[in-house]
């Protein structure tokens, strides 16, 4: 294929314990001009079988990230939302529950 390529990011999210994988857990991506992508940690899985638990953000050729918001899917109201500061595209992150700035309001 000779098609161009686009920039991406690849979100893995994980609770604070054990690094398990943060299953329900809603990552939003806020982009410079105020648009976003939002994209949730819903793994399938079938008999033997389960598809992959990181998040895949294809983001054309947008490099203007500005912050990356979770709703974590558990824990008081007053915890469940982090905000982690922008990272480089064209990579895989691992984002775990309670190393970023809390946030008063669900986005």
């Amino acid at each position: 294929n000779d098609l161009a390529a686009g920039n991406w990011l690849l979100v893995k999210t994980e609770t604070g314990a054990g690094g398990r994988d943060a299953i329900g857990a809603r990552v939003i991506l806020q982009f410079s001009d105020g648009s976003r992508r939002t994209a949730c940690c819903l793994p399938q899985s079938s008999y033997l079988a389960s598809s992959d638990s990181r998040v895949h953000f294809g983001l054309g050729a947008r490099t203007d990230l500005q912050s990356i918001t979770v709703v974590w899917p558990d824990g008081p109201v007053d915890q469940c939302v982090e905000r982690f500061a922008a990272v480089p595209v064209n990579q895989q992150i691992v984002i775990r529950r309670g190393t970023g700035q809390q946030v008063e309001q669900q986005p």
